[in-house]
């Protein structure tokens, strides 16, 4: 998954819930994918208080980058 964006008017109504539990089932059905991985913003604490909700874990990396400044 990248990039998901819900439209304020439809949070809190289980559209990424939804998503989630979509894409989960296709990767629990294909032998060769070893997991879901998302990528949230430090400071988005709602987004990582629903990916919990949804049993996911945050403990296993950290992201070091660099980008060019626009």
């Amino acid at each position: 998954m990248q990039s998901v964006y819900v439209e304020p008017a439809y949070r809190g109504r289980g559209v990424f819930r939804k998503l989630y539990e979509f894409v989960r089932a296709q990767a629990e059905a294909d032998v060769s994918v070893m997991g879901i991985r998302l990528y949230v913003e430090q400071h988005n604490a709602k987004a990582q208080r629903v990916y919990q909700k949804l049993g996911m874990k945050s403990d296993r990396y950290s992201l070091f980058e660099w980008m060019k400044s626009f």
